[in-house]
């Protein structure tokens, strides 16, 4: 593995080496599709097998990008079919698990939603006073549909102040705005509501979506694309139109189930624990197989559940949207 460059910028993505031999490598990259060909051409990729998450929908379009990296990669390699021996795509819904394998030998596509990278400490069901009974937890941008929680009366908004904000939260009249909390803040006051709201019609791996589920609350969302879905079952959440009308009722539903018990908070929380443990019992198989078909042992099943959450994309490695490998550090 090439040394890093004493002069990489504080703030350069980390390379995430999982696990790694003197002769094999086990790297995983968050968004990081365009770093294929430089990994190719620096040696990095043979050796290795990269695994690729997405934070967004994996759309045909988005298929048709990764063949072109993949391509490039295969050049730098001088095989037509190297690079797709080397890397593994973690889809976050079984949709695009579905078409992927269409597109790519069915050994490369993994159904992992990477949302079951949070680390689920840090969600926790709330023991204090409800006082809102919607949140939603998004930034200020008009795909995220906050329009349609109009008529939604007792609400609170989380977003964060960013250049690409382009609503004015105001106009809709929550109770309170909360702006820019961070860390364990942000579970404290997801458990001051007591439904959640996802809007949007796309997404990837929702981490609001699952966050409201492991602090106990019922999800209020729309149809949608991306995997949010993959943890939603008729005993933690309510898909309605979207409609302001729609999403009010939904609200008024999940109030009324939450006062019949029909929702109960402990089971909405473990229901989204034994569907995080089955995607990461997922990807621990995978990594062990892959790494058997290079012909080596592979971590210990305790090494891989432990390294699988320490690669949590939102606490310890944020998305690494990197197009090169020419600089980096080991982490």
């Amino acid at each position: 593995m090439p040394e890093p460059r004493k002069n990489a910028p504080e703030g350069y993505p980390r390379l995430k080496v999982f696990h790694a031999d003197r002769d094999f490598r086990i790297l995983v990259f968050h968004d990081g599709i365009d770093a294929i060909p430089s990994l190719a051409a620096s040696g990095l990729l043979t050796g290795s097998i990269c695994y690729f998450t997405f934070s967004w929908h994996v759309s045909e379009k988005s298929l048709d990008h990764i063949a072109k990296r993949i391509s490039e990669a295969n050049d730098a390699l001088g095989n037509a079919e190297e690079a797709l021996r080397h890397v593994r795509f973690l889809l976050n819904s079984r949709d695009e698990f579905d078409r992927a394998r269409t597109r790519f030998p069915e050994e490369t596509c993994v159904f992992f939603n990477n949302a079951a990278l949070l680390n689920e400490r840090h969600f926790q069901l709330s023991s204090g006073a409800k006082e809102f009974d919607a949140i939603y937890n998004a930034r200020a941008n008009d795909f995220k549909r906050h329009r349609l929680t109009r008529e939604v009366g007792n609400k609170a908004f989380l977003c964060y102040d960013w250049k690409w904000a382009d609503l004015d939260l105001r106009e809709l009249s929550p109770r309170e705005i909360f702006r820019n909390v961070k860390g364990l803040e942000v579970a404290d006051i997801v458990g001051r509501g007591r439904t959640g709201l996802i809007l949007s019609a796309e997404e990837g791996a929702c981490y609001a979506s699952l966050e409201y589920l492991l602090c106990g609350l019922p999800v209020i969302s729309t149809p949608s694309i991306g995997g949010r879905d993959e943890f939603y079952t008729p005993q933690n959440s309510i898909i309605c139109d979207p409609s302001p009308e729609a999403v009010a009722q939904a609200v008024k539903t999940a109030l009324s189930k939450l006062d019949d018990t029909v929702f109960d908070p402990a089971r909405i929380r473990a229901d989204a624990l034994a569907r995080m443990a089955w995607f990461r019992e997922n990807l621990a198989r995978d990594i062990s197989a892959s790494t058997r078909l290079f012909g080596f042992e592979p971590p210990s099943p305790d090494e891989l559940h432990r390294k699988i959450l320490q690669t949590n994309k939102l606490w310890r490695y944020r998305n690494m949207r990197t197009k090169s490998v020419d600089e980096f550090k080991p982490a």
